[in-house]
């Protein structure tokens, strides 16, 4: 087995028209704030823009995104620390699809040379991907 460890938390998800900006005004309550955002995604299609974040403190982060005027998803979400080296992300969603696991969305942070990396998972089912990882 790998060096691995999950923590279950949640994302934020954010939509919004997609225009110039638009990352920059939906983190600007965050900045301000002082909270951190640990790892996010972002991403657009067409008109619209989504924002997936993981924050020190979703609660807080929530409740400011709210009060700005943005709808606001959380979701249930598994951080995976695991090895910084080839083959790991394979293993993993090898391993949740044999569980029958339906990955919604996945993102990482990881610098090159550092020897752990997270990868968010945003999927079907909690609770099997943070066992299943866990065995990895």
């Amino acid at each position: 087995m790998a060096n691995t460890n999950t923590q279950k938390t949640s994302e934020l998800l954010v939509v919004t028209r997609n225009e110039t900006g638009a990352l920059a005004r939906v983190t600007a309550p965050l900045a301000q704030n002082n909270i951190n955002i640990e790892c996010y995604c972002s991403y657009d299609w067409g008109n619209e823009s989504a924002f997936r974040f993981v924050t020190s403190n979703n609660k807080k982060a929530r409740e400011l995104l709210t009060k700005a005027g943005y709808n606001v998803q959380e979701n249930p979400t598994i951080l995976w620390t695991a090895p910084n080296k080839p083959g790991m992300l394979r293993k993993a969603t090898g391993a949740l699809a044999e569980m029958k696991v339906d990955i919604y969305a996945s993102y990482s942070s990881a610098n090159s040379g550092d020897p752990s990396g997270t990868i968010a998972f945003t999927t079907s089912d909690p609770n099997k991907t943070a066992d299943t990882l866990n065995r990895i």
